[in-house]
């Protein structure tokens, strides 16, 4: 994967992740709810796979974006 598409998918995920979600609403009640330790632990275990879950889907969709073609006549 080159860094020109690397930076953009980055960039998306990092807006995603600092917006209201699922992953953040849980972080927020785990914080409220267990010591700051255990609590960066799971916020740090949320954020990892938030990351992953992108890169795996980047990775995939570059890879069929590449393989298939998609002609304009092949939307209608």
């Amino acid at each position: 994967m080159c860094i020109s598409l690397l930076l953009p998918m980055s960039a998306f995920a990092l807006a995603a992740s600092i917006s209201p979600g699922p992953v953040n609403l849980i972080c927020l009640s785990s914080g409220t709810h267990y010591p700051i330790v255990k609590g960066l632990i799971f916020v740090t275990g949320a954020t990892l796979g938030f990351i992953a879950l992108f890169l795996g889907i980047g990775a995939g969709l570059y890879a069929l974006l590449t393989t298939v073609p998609l002609s304009p006549k092949m939307w209608f």
